[in-house]
């Protein structure tokens, strides 16, 4: 039961990486021919890998990687491309959480400072009861 599970497991993981693969190199607007050629393997083999019926080598993904002007773990992973308007969401998004975080540092320091006030009054006081 769990070599079944497993073996799904890899063939569906295969599948993804050759998705993967296929998406990025029609992005580049490569065939499989060209793609195959610069890496130096057979058409055939670069289908299989597309496929998922079999997976690239390790030196053979680094060459995938370099062609596509990827890294390597973006083989494995599909992250669709997105657009600028996107970019600039997120990017505006980061500015406001770090706007967010700065005024939070100023909140604690300001905190931190009332504090110490607090414990040298709490000093005074009890010098001057006791």
């Amino acid at each position: 039961m769990y070599k079944k599970i497993i073996s799904d497991e890899i063939r569906a993981y295969k599948k993804k990486i050759g998705i993967n693969l296929a998406a990025r190199r029609k992005e580049k607007g490569l065939s499989q021919a060209n793609l195959a050629e610069l890496v130096g393997i057979s058409t055939s083999s670069l289908g299989c890998i597309e496929i998922g019926r079999s997976q690239p080598k390790i030196d053979t993904l680094w060459k995938f990687a370099k062609i596509l002007g990827i890294q390597p773990h973006e083989i494995y992973i599909n992250e669709p491309n997105k657009s600028e308007k996107e970019l600039r969401e997120t990017r505006n998004k980061l500015n406001e959480a770090n706007i967010k975080l700065e005024e939070a540092n100023k909140t604690i320091e300001k905190l931190k400072f009332c504090k110490k006030l607090v414990q040298e009054l709490g000093k005074i006081y009890d010098k001057e009861i006791l």
